[in-house]
């Protein structure tokens, strides 16, 4: 299978200069310091304008790739060209995924369906087969609210099915391969973030063994995911920015990619 993206372009860009690693710290600290903001006074404003921040950085970037600018990570908190500022940019985007957000839970027929088929299984189990069968709502909004948005940064390209599927037809399978390096990064932070802290703390009760572990994966209420935890707060704004980074970038690729086949494609019909 040719790939059309490449992660290897995605780590050169980051690491072409310093300053382009020093941007990617700077959001991720903003994220981690809103985002416990948000959980120590339970509000919701500091996490909203977490958002607004990693959206706004993830599209500059994809506006620079799909308009094959040649240093994707310049000009990527306000960009002159086109005068569009980081948080103004992500205002829409986050706005763009609110809707999208409404609109999943619009169906209450379904979502019912759903309470009274599953509530006889234990809660992890029907989360998990809740999420399986939401998967392809949960990898179209991952990918193309944002992604057909940045190209012209038109808050109404967010909703633009038509273009959205078109491309999907192109390069479906760039896109889903996409899709899974995302997850597998955000994924393996938390993994990561699972080993430094939880198992140091069950080391100090003397307990380490695979009962304990399993005994208390079944009483902490998934709290390893949990983004109440402040450890977990940390890995998953770490993972997030890291995770919505290289997925943007290796999206916009293809993205871009789909754009040129189109232009191609409608030159030899003409």
């Amino acid at each position: 299978m040719q790939l059309n993206f490449s992660l290897k372009k995605a780590w050169n860009d980051l690491f072409g200069k310093p300053k382009y690693i020093i941007q990617l710290l700077i959001v991720t600290v903003i994220c981690i310091i809103l985002e416990l903001l948000g959980t120590v006074y339970s509000i919701k404003g500091p996490k909203f304008l977490s958002s607004i921040v990693i959206t706004g950085y993830t599209c500059l970037i994809a506006y620079n790739i799909i308009n094959s600018k040649e240093e994707v990570l310049e000009n990527i908190f306000n960009n002159s060209e086109t005068g569009k500022f980081i948080l103004l940019v992500g205002l829409k985007a986050a706005l763009i995924d609110a809707i999208y957000l409404v609109l999943l839970f619009l169906p209450p027929v379904f979502y019912l369906g759903l309470y009274f088929g599953f509530k006889h299984f234990p809660a992890e189990l029907s989360t998990i087969i809740v999420m399986l069968i939401l998967s392809p709502l949960l990898f179209y909004v991952t990918i193309f609210p944002t992604i057909t948005f940045a190209e012209e940064f038109k808050f109404i390209d967010g909703f633009n099915f038509v273009k959205a599927f078109r491309t999907l037809k192109i390069a479906w399978k760039d896109y889903l391969l996409c899709f899974l390096i995302m997850s597998a990064i955000l994924f393996g932070l938390f993994i990561l973030g699972f080993i430094s802290y939880n198992l140091f703390i069950l080391s100090q009760n003397k307990s380490l063994n695979i009962n304990s572990i399993l005994s208390y994966f079944s009483h902490i209420n998934w709290s390893f995911i949990s983004i109440k935890l402040p450890q977990n707060i940390l890995f998953f704004n770490f993972g997030g920015v890291i995770s919505s980074y290289f997925g943007t970038h290796i999206v916009a690729q293809v993205y871009k990619y789909t754009l040129n086949k189109e232009s191609k494609n409608s030159l030899k019909h003409n």
